[in-house]
């Protein structure tokens, strides 16, 4: 190397570590920033700080400190943060597992129209999780969610339609929504609208397709 590739190569290294310098101070910067209008009671920072310390963001990953920013946003109606402490509850992370909790975060969320907090709540009563067996709430939360657009909850609030599961068993309905959650893509709901054609008349068949139509159109044109 001669002397002018190592005047370069200094004058190279001396930039990338001002770089990273001004980059460190910038993110140290807006970190307490962050921190400060979390600690002020903003509930978006509170939100922020409680997913950096989830995902190691910028800081060490510490669950506790997770929990208690999501715990401080949530309390003051922040629907991810009350969706994320469900989930943490769930699993144990940062606390002791509780269902309780979960519930009750769960629910939270649901009820501002989070999607997935409505399914996941809604196979919790389905599955008797943690809360007695309640294939009505089941069904109501899985309705929520499909009417969202979720694959999942249509899938599944299809198959407790076909198995009269909370509601009367209804071909019809089961059929519409297993359609709908083909068009998505799905395997299982193609193999179960095969089952179901064979048990229904044609005009259940009619019935169901219009049906089917009917919800398309008001999930995937309702802005249209």
């Amino acid at each position: 190397m001669n002397y002018i590739q190592k005047v370069l190569a200094v004058f190279f290294v001396i930039g990338f570590i001002s770089i990273c310098v001004t980059h460190q101070s910038i993110a140290e910067s807006n970190f307490q920033e962050i921190i400060s209008k979390a600690e002020q009671g903003d509930a978006d920072a509170q939100y922020h700080l409680g997913s950096m310390y989830y995902s190691g963001e910028g800081v060490p990953h510490d669950d506790e400190q997770a929990i208690q920013w999501y715990t401080k946003a949530a309390e003051q109606g922040h629907v991810d943060a009350q969706y994320n402490l469900a989930l943490m509850y769930k699993h144990g992370q940062g606390v002791l597992l509780n269902f309780k909790q979960t519930i009750q975060w769960y629910t939270k969320a649901a009820e501002q129209g989070h999607v997935d907090a409505q399914f996941f709540l809604a196979r919790m009563y389905k599955n008797g999780e943690g809360v007695p067996q309640d294939f009505k709430q089941a069904i109501q939360w899985y309705t929520k969610a499909a009417e969202q657009g979720d694959v999942d909850a249509q899938y599944n609030l299809a198959l407790m339609y076909k198995n009269g599961e909370g509601v009367l068993q209804d071909y019809m309905i089961a059929y519409a929504w297993f359609n709908l959650a083909a068009f998505q893509g799905g395997e299982l709901p193609r193999k179960n609208i095969d089952i179901i054609l064979e048990r229904m008349t044609p005009s259940q068949i009619e019935e169901g397709q219009k049906h089917s139509k009917e919800l398309y159109d008001k999930i995937y044109n309702r802005d249209k």
